[in-house]
């Protein structure tokens, strides 16, 4: 994630633990300002979605960093 987030004022590039620390390395090499957070942190914000397909199978799915579920009829 890159730029501020919710009573934030950095506009580093936010990177998950999960990511390898090489990346964090080449990142910062490039020249990006790297802030590194926990697995699956909030501060990345929350997702969910529903797809319906060609077929109009009903496909979803929804971020782990948070409490969620996924409903469609």
């Amino acid at each position: 994630m890159l730029g501020r987030t919710w009573g934030q004022t950095s506009d580093s590039l936010k990177l998950e633990s999960r990511f390898s620390p090489w990346v964090a390395k080449e990142l910062h090499a490039m020249g990006h300002e790297i802030e590194m957070l926990d697995a699956f942190d909030e501060t990345v914000g929350h997702a969910g979605c529903i797809i319906r397909d060609p077929s109009g199978t009903l496909r979803g799915g929804w971020d782990p960093r948070s409490d969620g579920a996924v409903s469609a009829f």
